[in-house]
């Protein structure tokens, strides 16, 4: 069961990603902060994180900063961003536009998920 993590504050937009995501078979975790974010992702390891942009006590691009790069990234914002995320910060692999619906969310996750799995392993070869 792959494992998702949303941290925004609003609580319907973790409300509305967690009924289009269990039905699904994902674990569905939920932080409205940044830092309660954080601590999820090192207790869980989530498979991917979708992350709200504007947060309350850290920004979104703050929080990216601190997810461990293996961990793949989707921006949730009302803004198209004017800078390359993708480039600018490792985790990022894309944006998803506010508001959003609830099955094109789930087929980019779905897109992003299946193209980590076609990456290479970071692991170096065992000698």
């Amino acid at each position: 069961m792959p494992t998702l993590l949303v941290i925004d504050d609003e609580p319907t937009i973790r409300l509305l990603i967690r009924l289009t995501f269990e039905p699904r078979g994902y674990e569905v975790l939920e932080a409205a902060e940044g830092s309660t974010g954080l601590e999820l992702t090192e207790a869980h390891c989530p498979d991917i994180v979708l992350l709200d942009m504007a947060l309350p006590e850290m920004n979104g691009l703050e929080v990216a900063r601190q997810l461990p790069s293996s961990t793949p990234v989707l921006m949730l914002t009302g803004l198209a961003p004017e800078l390359d995320l993708e480039t600018a910060i490792p985790s990022i692999r894309g944006y998803v536009e506010k508001p959003f619906s609830p099955a094109a969310l789930a087929f980019r996750v779905q897109e992003v998920l299946e193209s980590e799995d076609m990456r290479p392993s970071q692991e170096a070869p065992a000698a």
